[in-house]
C-alpha cells in the first residue's frame, strides 16, 4: 500500500507536456484567420506538403494566440506552429483554402413609353380619351394606354430589373520575411538567415554533415628500390654459397690428402 501512495504522488508531480494546436476558419484566397492554443506568441508556418519541413511557403507572425495568413491560391494547406516558447510541442495541421465568394450588384431601371389615342364621333357628338395616359389615375372600368400598366391605381411604365454581377478579384500582397535558421544548417536561402556547420562539416540539404578527407594514392615516379634491393642480394648471396659450398669443401678434401700423407708409415719386417 505504501508503494502504490509514493508512486501515485510521484505521477502527480511529473510536469506534463503542453501541446500548441492550430484551429483555422473561413480560410479563402482573401484571408485565413488561425486560432493556436497555448502559444501566444511565434510564428505559424505554411507548408506545401504534410511533412512540414523544409521552408515554409509563409510564416505569419503569432500574436496573441491567433494569426491571419493571406493566401494567394486554393487547396489544402499544412500549418505548423513555431513558438517562442520551446518547450511547446507543436504538430503539423491541414488548412483549406477556398476561393472568395464574389459580389454581385442589381440595377433597376425604368423605362417606358406613353401614347395617348383619342377617338371622336360625329354629328354634334364629342371625343374622349379611351385610355389612360402615364402617371393618370386607373381604375378597373379605365385602362392604361399600351405600354403601360396600372401599379397601385396608377398608369406606369413596366418596372424592367437588369441584374449585373460584378466579380472583382481582391489583390493579395504576400510578403516572406526572413528569420532564424530553424535546422542544422541553412545557405543561401530566401525564408531564414544564414547558418553555416562547424570546421570539418558541410551544409548538406540543411544538414551538417562531415567532410570526407580521401588521400590519393601517388602513383608512377617512384623509384624502385625493392628491385635494387634484391637485385643486390642476389648478386651478395650467391658468390657467397659458392664460396662457402663449394670452394670450402674443396679445401677440406686437399686437407684430408695432406693428413694421409704427412702421417709417418710403419715398415713390417719379417723375422728369418
Amino acid at each position: 500500500m505504501k508503494k502504490i501512495i509514493i508512486i501515485a504522488a510521484f505521477l502527480l508531480f511529473i510536469p506534463s507536456a503542453v501541446y500548441g494546436s492550430v484551429s483555422c476558419s473561413t480560410c479563402d484566397t482573401n484571408s485565413c484567420n488561425c486560432t493556436v492554443s497555448d502559444c501566444s506568441s511565434g510564428k505559424l508556418l505554411i507548408y506545401p506538403t504534410n511533412t512540414c519541413s523544409g521552408p515554409p511557403s509563409d510564416n505569419p507572425y503569432i500574436t496573441s494566440g491567433s494569426a491571419t495568413w493571406y493566401p494567394s491560391s486554393t487547396g489544402t494547406f499544412y500549418a505548423k506552429p513555431f513558438c517562442d516558447n520551446t518547450s511547446i510541442v507543436t504538430s503539423c495541421s491541414s488548412v483549406s483554402v477556398s476561393s472568395a465568394p464574389t459580389t454581385s450588384t442589381t440595377t433597376a431601371t425604368t423605362s417606358g413609353t406613353t401614347t395617348a389615342t383619342t377617338s371622336g364621333g360625329g354629328g354634334g357628338g364629342g371625343g374622349g380619351i379611351s385610355c389612360r395616359p402615364l402617371g393618370n389615375v386607373c381604375t378597373a372600368f379605365s385602362i392604361c394606354c399600351p405600354g403601360l400598366q396600372c401599379v397601385n391605381g396608377i398608369c406606369q411604365a413596366p418596372l424592367i430589373v437588369t441584374t449585373t454581377t460584378t466579380s472583382t478579384p481582391t489583390p493579395t500582397t504576400t510578403t516572406i520575411s526572413k528569420q532564424d535558421c530553424q535546422f542544422d544548417c541553412c545557405q543561401n536561402e530566401d525564408s531564414f538567415f544564414d547558418k553555416s556547420c562547424s570546421d570539418g562539416f558541410e551544409c548538406v540539404a540543411n544538414n551538417c554533415q562531415e567532410i570526407s578527407t580521401t588521400t590519393p594514392q601517388e602513383t608512377g615516379n617512384e623509384f624502385p628500390w625493392g628491385l635494387i634491393l634484391a637485385i643486390v642480394l642476389i648478386v651478395v648471396l650467391i658468390p657467397l654459397f659458392v664460396f662457402f659450398f663449394i670452394f670450402k669443401r674443396k679445401k677440406d678434401d686437399w686437407k684430408k690428402l695432406y693428413d694421409k700423407w704427412k702421417r709417418p708409415k710403419y715398415r713390417v719386417y719379417q723375422k728369418v
